[in-house]
């Protein structure tokens, strides 16, 4: 049987129809045939679909950024030509996965400018997130052209008293084979609530964030915090003493067959080495009416904690014995020096009055 020919309105219409339904694909929306659309929508669905379509009359242009990890995407507005006007340039981070419309640190919140932008393909999916400059002094400098940022993909990032967001594009840059340590400063009034902690932990296994009083933190508190001490370990192994640790529960592990392949187990999970591997420090803690000179100590602080961090206790006192001696036989050399040459002097001031 031979179906009726189409009309021409009709045979323009569905190429037009197909690329409008691969456009909007691109933006995480389905758009149907007009007479698919059920006739009852709210206005909120009308308002999106005009602003959609307002969007894709424009040229948009997806590209890398010269950082490594960032993407811009561009809005001409204007008449398709050579001299186009930039109407929007946008900063966003990728993140792979779905977008969780539930979370506002995924979609940016009811006030954010812009929204996420989901990409698929061949059953891939990935999320093409904004990174507001009004919010986070980060992006605002890759707004204004950074030259170089030390945070790309791989690496790992201490970030201290940055929010929840910010922190979560710090971790879409780095990926998954990257790792980012997050304090909170205990006084700040954004504090994440333990949903939105859980939420970020499924979201980036890689990361960890705590909460600690910045001002007066220590090596010992960062230690006790996001590792195990040196304390602590020796609290441990005095369990092992006959006497010391004759009624503590650890002596029931040198029954094992095997006991220090468990004690090196146990250390292993509590010990946190990623502190130590940090190449990079984000500092962000700047809160309302705090001078200058109170911001510069605290990263100084931080500067010190990750310093003594990265050279444990034993061989930091083998370092400084080695150098006080080194210091030691370089003095004694220096004063063997200037005694002989203060009897070359006397010398020859003797043969010159002879």
């Amino acid at each position: 049987m031979i179906g009726r020919p189409q009309a021409s309105s009709e045979r323009e219409a569905l190429p037009q129809t197909r690329l409008l339904r691969d456009q909007t694909a691109l933006a995480g929306t389905t758009l149907e045939r007009s007479s698919d659309v059920a006739p009852s929508r709210s206005s909120t669905q009308h308002r999106g679909q005009a602003a959609l379509l307002r969007l894709f009359r424009n040229t948009v242009v997806l590209s890398s950024h010269h950082l490594k990890g960032v993407y811009t995407c561009t809005i001409y507005g204007g008449k398709t030509g050579l001299r186009q006007e930039i109407a929007m340039k946008i900063i966003c981070t990728l993140r792979e996965g779905e977008m969780a419309e539930d979370d506002s640190q995924e979609t940016g919140g009811p006030t954010a400018a812009h929204g996420p932008i989901v990409l698929t393909y061949q059953g891939c999916c990935a999320t093409l997130r904004p990174w507001d400059p009004t919010a986070c002094v980060i992006a605002a400098g890759i707004c204004n052209h950074f030259i170089h940022l030390p945070i790309w993909p791989g690496c790992r990032v201490f970030v201290v008293d940055c929010s929840m967001r910010t922190m979560s594009h710090i971790a879409d840059i780095i990926g998954p084979k990257g790792s980012m340590v997050g304090v909170i400063d205990v006084n700040s009034p954004n504090q994440p609530t333990q949903a939105e902690r859980q939420r970020f932990f499924a979201r980036y296994p890689n990361t960890f964030v705590a909460t600690a009083d910045v001002h007066t933190a220590m090596l010992e508190d960062y230690e006790r915090l996001l590792s195990l001490p040196e304390a602590s370990k020796r609290s441990f192994l005095l369990g092992l003493h006959p006497r010391c640790g004759a009624n503590s529960a650890v002596r029931r592990l040198l029954e094992a067959d095997e006991p220090q392949h468990i004690f090196r187990r146990i250390f292993k999970f509590l010990e946190c080495g990623d502190v130590a591997n940090m190449k990079c420090l984000v500092f962000c803690h700047w809160p309302s009416g705090t001078t200058m000179d109170t911001t510069r100590d605290v990263l100084l602080r931080h500067i010190d904690i990750f310093q003594r961090w990265r050279v444990p206790p034993h061989l930091a006192e083998q370092e400084a014995a080695a150098a006080s001696s080194a210091n030691a036989a370089a003095a004694a050399a220096n004063k063997e020096i200037l005694e002989e040459r203060t009897e070359e002097v006397e010398e020859a001031d003797d043969n010159t009055e002879a």
